[in-house]
């Protein structure tokens, strides 16, 4: 499924959201906190690259090896800064830069010579997103958001020694779908905890190294000016 297809997807996950919150919010009679302004966060958190390695596998032959197993870290501490503006109580935009962490795998090389390379990427980026706010009451109040983020990929060289060809540094930077969802909880007017899950998708490049989906959980804190 390419890049356009998961924004249609995350757009309807975005009505359906907010169908759902509108219904509990009736429900409870929760109303809704109408500040409006400028407000800032961080989070820190971990996740995961998702990836089937093909391009991997094929690097990997290009240095000669014939025959390798691949043992992958991909479970990665990452986290965010963001600054947002809600224009209302239901719609805001924010802008953040993100790190997704250094993933890295091992090929453990058994032909045409024994021997192990090792590979790792530094991934970040920073994009904006529509957000859009629903009050559950309670202080609680749940979120979705849509919109891309521009990734920086590097790709470190890698020589497997045993007389087989080394891999150069590569990298790639292009624009990638993200989407959200979350929620929040007031602890005062102007400050709240914040957790979330988010995905953007095809990291990296799939021509030079690969590309891998990006999945991040975070928990952070959320301060309105």
């Amino acid at each position: 499924m390419n890049n356009i297809c998961w924004v249609r997807v995350g757009v309807v996950g975005l009505v359906a959201l907010s169908a759902g919150l509108v219904q509990a919010q009736q429900r409870v009679g929760a109303v809704p906190n109408k500040a409006t302004g400028w407000y800032a966060g961080g989070a820190i958190g971990g996740g995961g690259f998702r990836t089937g390695y093909e391009q991997t596998k094929a690097n990997i032959a290009s240095t000669g090896a014939t025959q390798a197993a691949i043992s992958a870290d991909a479970k990665e501490t990452m986290w965010k800064a963001y600054l947002g503006y809600q224009f209302l109580p239901q719609f805001s935009i924010e802008g953040g830069y993100w790190i997704f962490g250094k993933p890295s795998y091992s090929a453990d090389i058994t032909a045409p010579v024994t021997t192990t390379m090792r590979r790792s990427f530094g991934v970040d980026g920073y994009g904006a997103d529509a957000v859009l706010w629903l009050p559950m009451g309670n202080a609680f109040s749940g979120f979705g958001k849509i919109g891309a983020i521009r990734t920086n990929t590097q790709a470190s060289a890698a020589d497997p020694g045993g007389g087989l060809t080394s891999l150069a540094s590569e990298s790639a930077r292009k624009f990638n779908s993200h989407l959200g969802l979350g929620m929040k909880y007031d602890i005062r007017h102007d400050l709240a905890a914040r957790l979330e899950v988010e995905t953007v998708r095809n990291v990296g490049d799939t021509g030079k190294f690969g590309s891998a989906d990006v999945i991040m959980w975070s928990l952070g804190m959320h301060y309105k000016f």
